[in-house]
């Protein structure tokens, strides 16, 4: 059995309208994925 806990542990910038847009090679992306509590412990 497998658990895709992805939507509950990190931030979804596609969820903001003004990240839509943009692709994880942008910074503002990257920052508001790396903001999530505890991302840093996952990368």
């Amino acid at each position: 059995m497998v658990f895709d806990l992805r939507a509950l542990l990190f931030r979804n910038p596609s969820h903001n309208p003004e990240l839509k847009p943009r692709t994880g090679l942008d910074q503002e992306v990257n920052d508001h994925v790396r903001d999530t509590p505890g991302a840093e412990r996952l990368a």
